[in-house]
């Protein structure tokens, strides 16, 4: 059984569906979901953000093994939707296009990147990379200083 500090995959399951909750209920729901543990909701981001986020310290005093949990809201709004076609219609179609044609399994990865590079439509991406790199640039902000392991988690 695989185990994040003293967290399960069931229990990341469960701070994933954290996120869908508005901030000011998260606390109590956490400390009814893990009534022996020494967690705290240490941010939660705006519910219209994107990507939502709520950061979760799970502290063990006695081995020192802490967990800071990163839990990212998936897809609820029509907002979410998009940016998801947005993000993976690209390799839905090449991954379509494989049950008829063997496209993904026959060319290297190189030759892939390529088509899906020409395969973008104009400006998506630039609104790719920005996407990613504040994605990257948050998640930098969560864990700096932090002296634990870091585990992310989302559906």
């Amino acid at each position: 059984e695989r185990r994040w500090g003293h967290l399960t995959a069931l229990d990341l399951a469960q701070l994933a569906q954290l996120s869908y909750f508005e901030c000011n209920k998260i606390e109590d729901i956490l400390t009814r979901a893990f009534p022996l543990s020494q967690a705290t909701m240490v941010n939660c981001s705006n519910n219209f953000s994107f990507p939502r986020t709520v950061v979760f310290d799970f502290l063990h005093p006695g081995d020192g093994n802490h967990t800071r949990i990163i839990s990212y809201k998936g897809t609820s709004g029509p907002r979410d939707a998009n940016v998801d076609m947005i993000l993976w219609s690209t390799i839905k179609v090449f991954q379509w296009l494989s049950t008829v044609i063997p496209v993904l399994n026959m060319m290297h990865t190189d030759q892939i990147q390529w088509m899906i590079t020409r395969a973008h439509i104009p400006g998506q991406v630039g609104a790719e990379e920005l996407f990613w790199n504040k994605t990257i640039t948050r998640l930098k902000d969560k864990i700096e200083g932090w002296q634990g392991h870091v585990v992310l988690t989302g559906h």
